[in-house]
């Protein structure tokens, strides 16, 4: 849409624009708009606004609460059991999980390699093709998984794990 020819560039920016000078526009003169039963109706919508926010807050509380989302790798025992459900036949051997425990790197114990990686709540998990193709970085190593909807993995690892794998790879 083209703009200053009396086209508008987002159809909906005009009635946020309203809604929002609704909200905070100060009335000088005049009478104040009443409704049916007397009261001013700039004070209704201001109750209506904080309890909708009331309403977002206490969902949000509810969803705490209930721990929904917020998805991590416990451990190197949760890694391994992971891994070992995603594919079949797979004896897990090492372990090495990345320090913000969102992503892990398992190698089996006949020489295939899983990778671990957050995807919301739940952990994803793909088998890496041989040979296993690692780009060292400043703070850990960025494993190429070979699938564009996957994505390459950073695993942010400690020095000595960083350099456990690049001796084991």
């Amino acid at each position: 849409m083209k703009c200053g020819e009396g086209y508008v560039a987002f159809p909906f920016a005009a009635d946020l624009a309203g809604t929002i000078g609704f909200f905070f526009r100060r009335r000088t003169g005049g009478s104040r708009p009443q409704t049916r039963h007397g009261r001013d109706r700039h004070y209704m919508n201001w109750l209506l606004m904080i309890g909708s926010i009331a309403g977002v807050l206490g969902l949000a509380w509810v969803a705490r609460m209930l721990e929904l989302g917020g998805g991590r790798i416990e451990d190197e025992a949760h890694a391994r059991r992971l891994a070992e459900e995603s594919q079949l036949a797979f004896a897990a051997d090492q372990v090495f999980l990345a320090n913000d425990r969102q992503h892990a790197l398992v190698r089996g114990a006949d020489g295939r390699w899983v990778v671990l990686k957050l995807h919301g709540a739940q952990v994803a998990a793909r088998a890496l093709p041989s040979p296993l193709a690692l780009t060292p970085t400043n703070d850990g190593v960025a494993v190429a998984t070979g699938e564009r909807m996957f994505g390459d993995v950073t695993l942010r690892l400690t020095d000595e794990a960083r350099d456990k794998l690049l001796t084991i790879v």
